[in-house]
């Protein structure tokens, strides 16, 4: 026998439909109309022989049922994968539709971000003038700070609240040892030329105590100088450190030294000598006096210094052509 499955695919169930086949001994053969005619009109025989000619149509026409059959699966497929395509095309479409929404949102964000954008440009531009201005303002301003320091024969020594260099003179910087890469630096890693150990505390107590002090000081070399220190005041007042400045005294406390020796060799004389000797002001009143003066005449120091002439002693002194040579002297000095 031979038998062909043919599978039905256009049913729910998974269904086949056999074809069953008396085989030749030559394999699968199918009777041709010569072998038809010779066949004997027997009743029973000729059916047989029809049954053996509808078979091939059968399977022809089975295989025809089953093509249609999956032709109709296959265009239902391609209809059901039409209709989620359209479903998806709309749903895609809703997607773009809302893009576009929200894209002409996010223009409509952007139009107006344009716009304090240009408004904060516009700023920045009146703010960067403002700032040109003040870049100005403030190279001249250290122009004239250093032609002032430059100007000032003075050594002037600005710190800040923790006592370091913010800046400084010429002056200052020979003093002190400095260079203007110091500007930043600790004072306490200086290592200055001024006779003054304690000058880190005297810098600390006047930024702690508000308060300004004045004192003489000399260099290791002998010079002279006065030394003023006063709190670093901001615009706003407030306390930012220390300002030391130095001035060059040194003639002038060698003057004070050389009038000071003057003035106790000349007291020495008039203490020495066994003459009567007084020092009198324009006004004639007694500066001064020796020893042999007050003996000789009888009065004491207390009694005698600073008073009139005319009023020391019992009055001897009260002449009238020294009263006149004491009012001339008055006008002369006067005139002067």
């Amino acid at each position: 026998m031979n038998f062909e499955v043919v599978p039905l695919t256009h049913l729910k169930q998974r269904c086949c439909l056999i074809f069953f086949e008396e085989a030749k001994k030559g394999g699968l053969q199918t009777a041709s109309a010569s072998e038809v005619e010779q066949v004997p009109k027997n009743p029973k025989l000729s059916r047989s022989t029809r049954t053996k000619g509808r078979a091939p149509e059968s399977r022809h026409v089975a295989e025809l049922e089953r093509e249609l059959a999956e032709q109709r699966d296959y265009t239902q497929s391609l209809q059901e994968q039409q209709e989620a395509s359209n479903e998806e095309f709309q749903s895609s479409n809703e997607e773009v539709t809302s893009a576009n929404e929200e894209l002409q949102s996010i223009n409509e964000e952007l139009e107006t971000s344009k716009e304090e954008l240009e408004s904060a440009n516009e700023e920045l531009t009146t703010l960067n003038d403002e700032m040109a201005s003040r870049y100005a303002e403030l190279n001249r301003s250290n122009a004239d700070l250093t032609n002032l320091h430059t100007s000032i024969s003075m050594a002037i020594l600005l710190l800040t609240r923790d006592l370091a260099i913010r800046r400084f003179t010429a002056q200052a910087g020979k003093l002190f040892n400095l260079l203007a890469t110091d500007a930043g630096r600790p004072l306490s890693h200086v290592r200055h030329n001024l006779d003054l150990p304690g000058l880190e505390q005297l810098l600390q107590q006047v930024i702690d105590t508000i308060s300004e002090r004045e004192l003489e000081v000399q260099d290791r070399e002998g010079r002279w100088y006065l030394l003023r220190v006063r709190p670093y005041l901001t615009l706003d007042n407030k306390i930012d450190g220390a300002v030391v400045v130095l001035t060059d005294i040194d003639m002038l406390k060698r003057s004070e030294q050389e009038i000071a020796a003057a003035r106790d060799y000349a007291e020495a004389i008039l203490r020495t000598t066994p003459y009567p000797l007084v020092v009198l002001t324009a006004e004639l009143r007694v500066h001064t006096a020796n020893p042999a003066f007050y003996k000789t005449f009888k009065v004491l120091p207390s009694e005698t210094n600073g008073r009139l002439i005319y009023e020391i002693g019992n009055g001897q002194w009260n002449i009238p052509k020294l009263r006149t040579f004491g009012r001339n002297s008055a006008s002369e000095q006067s005139l002067r």
